[in-house]
């Protein structure tokens, strides 16, 4: 049977397929993410000259950091730059473009769980050196931890979670698959907890410091793009909900994709704004100092 025209479904009532020429939203994802995109490469630059030049002292959470801004542009480059489905409707799409589609989907998801790991290992690590607390790097491993573990388990479950395991991004094979959307939910959640867990662990902290009203503000500053980095999670996971539940999920992915790039961006964000105060002292000695 020749697949390379067949349907990758019937479309709705009233509605013809358009297989030449596809009405495609794929644009969203830039529109909604760039900004963020630019803002966190420019700031990644900043943090290691602050790091290399000024301090003069890098450290692991200075790489993982940087890897993970490079890294974030590659799931981006995949959705856009590669015409396999993103913004388009199921039925406008053949079989084997559907293929490829999961392909990229799945490589998406994986990167997007190495990404949000990857930010939130490097706040902990930068906290670490701060603080020679026993409770507090106690709390700080166990939440990397956390971290660590559930990301990986969640690529293995996204890759793996299939048998035989092209079931997960060939159609045409009959497989068997663990419920890959109920662990979404969970791993959803999971990503949030840990959020609120990395932005919370340092309260207690910064409240003991003895600084001036200047630095405190400073301090709610960064506490307030961190609560915002937490809100894009759970818009993220908002957000998820119709493509987990519509068989239109060709379509909906675009939202997913481009809030997913927003909330990785916002958290390489929040793991270099604390590094940049040498930085702002050398500037601007008589504001941040």
């Amino acid at each position: 049977v020749d697949i390379s025209h067949l349907p990758a479904t019937t479309p709705p009532s009233g509605v013809k397929a358009n297989f030449d020429h596809p009405d495609s939203i794929a644009y969203q994802v830039i529109a909604l993410s760039l900004p963020f995109t630019c803002t966190a490469t420019v700031v990644v630059l900043l943090r290691m000259y602050t790091r290399i030049l000024i301090v003069r002292s890098p450290g692991l959470d200075d790489l993982g950091t940087t890897c993970q801004s490079l890294a974030s542009n590659i799931p981006l480059i995949l959705i856009v730059d590669i015409p396999y489905g993103y913004g388009i409707h199921l039925w406008d799409l053949y079989i084997p473009k559907i293929k490829h589609f999961l392909i990229i989907d799945l490589l998406g998801q994986d990167f997007y769980f190495v990404g949000t790991c990857f930010v939130k290992v490097s706040i902990l690590l930068f906290y670490l050196r701060l603080n020679p607390d026993k409770t507090f790097r106690r709390v700080a491993f166990a939440i990397m931890t956390f971290d660590v573990v559930y990301s990986f388990v969640s690529i293995v479950v996204a890759t793996f979670g299939c048998t035989p395991i092209a079931g997960g991004w060939d159609l045409l094979i009959k497989s068997s698959c663990v419920n890959k959307k109920a662990y979404y939910y969970v791993a959803a959640v999971c990503n949030i907890v840990t959020d609120f867990a990395t932005l919370g662990l340092p309260v207690r902290m910064c409240l003991r410091l003895n600084v001036s009203r200047r630095q405190r503000w400073l301090l709610l500053g960064l506490f307030g793009v961190g609560s915002f980095a937490c809100i894009i999670s759970i818009v993220r996971l908002v957000t998820m909900l119709p493509s987990l539940h519509s068989i239109d999920f060709t379509r909906y992915k675009v939202q997913v994709a481009g809030w997913a790039e927003v909330e990785i961006n916002t958290g390489i964000i929040c793991a270099c704004l604390p590094t940049l105060k040498p930085l702002l002292n050398t500037v601007f000695p008589t504001h941040f100092a």
